[in-house]
């Protein structure tokens, strides 16, 4: 028994995009963490490589004009 049920075209090409949209955001991923590793490897300080990250947008923080936090 062959089971051939046609997949309108449509519903092809939106999953193809959505396949390459995930791709094009995991690998979008992996260059913002390789990114981030650079920065904290050639900052001076954790206060320099924080303000790095947030100048590159790679952080996920928003800046702010408060002074920064102290770490323990």
């Amino acid at each position: 028994m062959s089971w051939s049920a046609k997949v309108s075209p449509e519903r092809s090409v939106s999953a193809g995009r959505d396949a390459a949209r995930e791709a094009a955001d995991r690998a979008e991923n992996v260059h913002r963490h390789r990114a981030a590793l650079v920065v904290a490897d050639h900052s001076t300080s954790v206060t320099d490589c924080r303000e790095l990250l947030v100048m590159l947008g790679l952080s996920g923080r928003v800046p702010s004009t408060a002074a920064p936090e102290r770490l323990p």
